[in-house]
Formats: structure tokens, C-alpha cells, sequence
């Protein structure tokens, strides 16, 4: 049977679990904490304030529900966050480590961020149940088949920005204009559209790529090209968030300190964006991991001639 690196969704190439635990429960929780916050201010501005319905379910008459829905996130992410300080010097306890399995539980519905983050915290758990040495460094094998792999399942996780576009753009529509205008203009809505439809091909050119990758991994052009996707990876929101900026800077009317704000919105992109910056930075420690191998090959080779 060949081996498999693969002891979670994805796996780590230097391995200090009990880190990665607190990362990834740290990360987890920072994130409820801001979904939280922006559901929060969506609904209480959006269905309470002004008393716009959205798509369903956002109506007004749900105002109470997600209000509730939002308060709860946040107080998750804030025991999620405690939880994950606290892990470091606990996690040999077995009670404590309990606690953390029911606690992932909680993010699995927060769709896809906590789903992806609280899986991955579970699969740290199980490794550190079954490890002899949570504090040890493991570096896996590099493995192209796994890596391809690994590309599809990039694909198909962040290719639930696309939809959440398409998902806006729809409900922009249902929207009399006059009522949002100028900050969404019908040039906007139909840019929101446009960014849907190139993303969502740009992520099935990523499946592809995942699929050839098993044949080509070490060719450098394929290389480049998952360079590529790891920079899109971290930028994609945040080109979104800074076009949308641009293209209302009349109506914004910045001035001051908050030209300089306007211009750097696409950092807010980046930080929202935890799924992205994590597999940007996985692929890019493959590639690395790719020329290691890849030299280690080429010396064996030597000393046998």
C-alpha cells in the first residue's frame, strides 16, 4: 500500500502539532469573531435600520433570529479565542482536549471558513491523541499525486467566493435602485456579476491544474502556474473589496487620512480572507519542498554514476 502524508484534510510540512492546534483554533476564532460583527451590522443597518429585504432568508421579519445568529457567533469566536491561548500549556490533559473536540464542533456550520479551520483542529487533536511527541517536527514526504490533490481541494473550497458574488449580485438586483444608489450603481451590480463569472472560471482552471499536476509536478511551468494560484489565492478578495472602492470613489468622497483608507481597503481583503492565505502559504512551502526533493534526487543520482 503507498504511503499517504495525509492525516488530515491537509497536510503540514513541518509539523509541531500542538502550534498548529493553537494556529488553527486561533485563526478560527478571529474569524467567527468577524462574521459575527459583519452579520451583526448587516442586518441591524440592512433589515432593521433602513428595512430592506434581502434574499431570503435575510427579510426583515428575521431581523430577531439573525441578530441572535450573530451574538452567538461572536460569543463563540470569544471562547474559541480564550480556548486556543489556553491550549498550549493544557493539551496533555485529556478533559481539556475533550473540550476542544466539542468545541470544533460549533464552527462546523459556519460555512466554509469554520468548517475548514474546526476540521483541521480535529485532525490536530486526533494527531496529538495518537502521537508519542505532539512537540516534534515532521516533514513528510514530498508526494506530486498528493499535491494535485491538494489544488482540487483549493478549488473547490475558495469556490464559494464566486458564488457568494453571484449570490450578491442577485440580490443587488431585487433592490430598487434609487434606494442604494449612488454606492450601487448598475455598473457595480453588473461588475459583481463579472467578477462571479471570471473567478468561478479561474477555480475550474485550478481543478485542471490539480488534475495534471500528478503527470508535470516538477516541470517548472506548472510551478509557475501554482505560484500564480497562491497569489490569487491571498488577493482575490481583496481586489473585489478595492475595485468596489474605486469604482465609488466620487461617492465616497474621501478627504484626509481617509484617502490614504480608501486606497489600502484591500488589506481588509486579505485578512478576511484566512482560507486563501492558508493554501497560498502550503503551496508555496511545497514548491519549496518540491526543490529539495528535487535536488535530493539529483545528487542521489550523482552518487550512483
Amino acid at each position: 500500500m503507498r504511503d499517504t502524508t495525509h492525516e488530515t484534510i491537509v497536510p503540514r510540512h513541518k509539523e509541531n502539532i500542538v502550534n498548529h492546534a493553537v494556529g488553527d483554533m486561533i485563526v478560527l476564532a478571529c474569524y467567527e469573531m468577524l462574521v459575527g460583527v459583519i452579520l451583526f451590522t448587516f442586518v441591524y443597518y440592512v433589515l432593521n435600520d433602513i428595512q430592506i429585504d434581502a434574499l431570503p432568508p435575510f427579510t426583515v421579519k428575521n431581523y430577531p433570529l439573525f441578530r441572535g445568529i450573530a451574538i452567538t457567533i461572536i460569543t463563540i469566536g470569544g471562547v474559541h479565542l480564550v480556548y486556543g491561548f489556553m491550549f498550549i500549556w493544557l493539551y496533555k490533559f485529556r478533559w481539556f482536549r475533550i473540550v476542544g473536540y466539542v468545541l470544533s464542533f460549533f464552527s462546523l456550520p459556519i460555512i466554509p471558513t469554520g468548517t475548514f479551520f474546526g476540521m483541521l483542529f480535529v485532525g490536530d487533536m486526533n494527531k496529538i491523541h495518537k502521537s508519542e511527541s505532539p512537540l516534534a517536527v515532521v516533514v513528510p514526504k514530498y508526494d506530486k499525486n498528493e499535491i494535485g490533490k491538494e489544488i482540487k481541494i483549493n478549488a473547490v473550497i475558495m469556490a464559494h467566493f464566486p458564488i457568494l458574488l453571484y449570490y450578491i449580485y442577485r440580490y443587488l438586483l431585487t433592490i430598487q435602485t434609487d434606494i442604494m444608489y449612488p454606492l450601487f450603481r448598475m455598473d457595480v451590480i453588473i461588475a459583481m456579476k463579472v467578477f462571479a463569472f471570471v473567478y468561478g472560471g479561474i477555480f475550474i482552471l485550478e481543478v485542471v491544474v490539480g488534475i495534471v499536476f500528478r503527470f508535470y509536478g516538477e516541470k517548472n511551468w506548472e510551478q509557475i502556474i501554482l505560484i500564480a494560484f497562491s497569489i490569487f489565492n491571498i488577493i482575490c478578495v481583496a481586489i473585489v473589496l478595492q475595485a468596489y472602492i474605486w469604482l465609488n470613489w466620487s461617492a465616497f468622497e474621501f478627504e484626509g487620512i481617509m484617502k490614504l483608507f480608501g486606497n489600502l481597503v484591500w488589506v481588509i481583503g486579505i485578512v478576511i480572507n484566512p482560507i486563501g492565505i492558508f493554501f497560498a502559504v502550503h503551496f508555496l512551502r511545497l514548491l519549496k519542498q518540491s526543490h529539495m526533493h528535487h535536488s535530493q534526487s539529483n545528487e542521489d543520482k550523482k552518487k550512483t554514476k
